[in-house]
C-alpha cells in the first residue's frame, strides 16, 4: 500500500473524516460537463500524483503544471490520515498556513459535484478500496507516461470492486457529431442498447487496462425506485495483491482478431502485437526471403457484437464518426497521452 507519511504522522481511522459509503455517480450532467469535471478532478489528483499528463476531454484545458507539487504533497498526506474534507479543502483552496494558493475561480471551489468527483478520485488512495493507481510502461505507445489500476489486497471471484467508480453521460446527437472528435477525446464512449445511446465513460475506473484475459466485469445494477442505473466492476476470478486489474474489451477491439494487442496474455501467447515475433522465432526465415508481415488489420473493420464479458448496457462499439467512415481505427495505434490500453485510450 502506498505509504508517505511523514516522520511521528502514522495512519489513522477516522471515520467522521471518511465518506459512510463510495461516491457513487447517480447522474444528473451533461456529457459536457462531465468531461469538464473530469479534466479538472484527473489533473488534480493523477496527474499531480504520479507527474503524467494523461488525456483531456477539452483540447482547452491546460494542467496548473506549477501546482503540482503541492497536490502531490496533498495526496501523500491523505494516503496517511484518509482525511476527505481536509485533502479536499487543500486541493482546492490551497493552504493558508503556508500561503499556498490554488487557481480555481469561485464557481468550481462551491461546485458540489468536484467535490464528490475529487471523492471519487482519492477513493484510489483509501485502503478500503482494495485497488491504486500506479504509473504503467508496458505500452509502447505511451512511452512511459501509462497508468493501471493494481490491486492492494486479495479478491474473490464474484465480489464488487465498489470504490473503482465510472461515470457515464448520455451524449446527444449533437454532442456525437460536434463534441467528440475522431482520435482527440473520443477514447472513452460505451454503448447502451438498453438505452439505445452512446455515453461518455470517465472517471478513475476508465484507467482499467484491456486484456485478453480479463480478472472483472463491467456490470449493471439496475435502476431501483426512483433512483439510477449503476455500473460497477465486478471479479470474475481471484485476484491476488499486486495483480493488476484488468478488462476485456472484445474479441476485435484492437483490430480483427486484436491482432494490434499488446497485453500481457498476447505477449506469452505470442499472439497480437507479438505474433510476428512468435513466428520469426519459431521459423527463420532464408537469407534471400523478405521478413515476415505483421498481421493486417482491415481499416473497414468494425466493431462486433459486444462480448459476454460485458453487459449489454456497455457494448463496445466504434466511435460515431469512426461508423460514418466505416472505419474503426482505434486511438491506440497512435501515441496518446492517456495511460495504457485503458478506457481512456480508445472509444469503447
Amino acid at each position: 500500500p502506498i505509504s508517505h507519511c511523514q516522520p511521528g504522522l502514522t495512519p489513522i481511522q477516522l471515520d467522521h473524516r471518511r465518506p459512510a459509503q463510495p461516491c457513487l455517480y447517480t447522474g444528473g450532467l451533461s456529457a459536457r460537463q462531465l468531461g469538464d469535471l473530469d479534466d479538472l478532478a484527473n489533473s488534480m489528483v493523477v496527474d499531480a500524483y504520479l507527474d503524467i499528463d494523461s488525456h483531456k476531454m477539452s483540447d482547452r484545458f491546460r494542467s496548473s503544471r506549477h501546482l503540482r507539487r503541492y497536490w502531490r504533497k496533498v495526496i501523500e498526506r491523505f494516503c496517511c490520515d484518509t482525511d476527505y474534507d481536509a485533502a479536499y479543502h487543500s486541493l482546492v483552496f490551497g493552504d493558508p498556513i503556508s500561503g499556498q494558493k490554488c487557481c480555481l475561480d469561485e464557481a468550481a471551489q462551491r461546485d458540489p459535484n468536484l467535490r464528490l468527483h475529487l471523492f471519487r478520485y482519492l477513493h484510489l488512495f483509501d485502503p478500503r478500496s482494495g485497488v491504486q493507481i500506479q504509473r504503467c510502461d508496458r505500452y509502447r505507445h505511451e512511452q512511459g507516461m501509462g497508468a493501471r489500476i493494481v490491486s492492494t489486497r486479495d479478491w474473490q471471484a464474484g465480489e464488487s470492486v465498489s470504490m473503482l467508480i465510472g461515470c457515464a453521460a448520455e451524449l446527444t446527437p449533437d454532442e456525437e457529431l460536434h463534441y467528440l472528435r475522431p482520435g482527440v477525446n473520443d477514447f472513452s464512449v460505451i454503448y447502451s442498447s438498453r438505452r439505445q445511446r452512446s455515453q461518455l465513460w470517465l472517471g478513475p475506473a476508465a484507467y482499467i487496462n484491456h486484456d485478453c484475459e480479463p480478472n472483472v466485469e463491467l456490470a449493471l445494477q439496475p435502476a431501483t425506485g426512483s433512483g439510477a442505473a449503476l455500473h460497477f466492476y465486478r471479479t470474475i476470478r481471484p485476484i491476488k495483491r499486486g495483480q493488476e486489474v484488468l478488462l476485456y474489451y472484445g474479441p476485435d477491439f484492437f483490430g480483427p482478431g486484436n491482432c494490434q494487442c499488446e497485453c500481457e496474455t498476447c505477449e506469452l501467447r505470442g499472439s497480437g502485437a507479438f505474433a510476428r515475433t512468435a513466428a520469426a522465432a519459431s521459423k527463420p526465415a532464408p537469407p534471400s526471403a523478405s521478413p515476415p508481415l505483421a498481421p493486417t488489420c482491415s481499416p473497414a473493420a468494425v466493431l462486433p457484437v459486444p462480448p459476454a464479458s460485458l453487459p449489454q448496457s456497455a457494448a463496445p462499439v466504434a466511435s460515431h464518426q469512426q461508423c460514418l467512415n466505416g472505419s474503426a481505427t482505434t486511438a491506440a495505434e497512435a501515441p496518446r497521452r492517456r495511460p495504457s490500453y485503458s478506457l481512456r485510450d480508445t472509444a469503447v
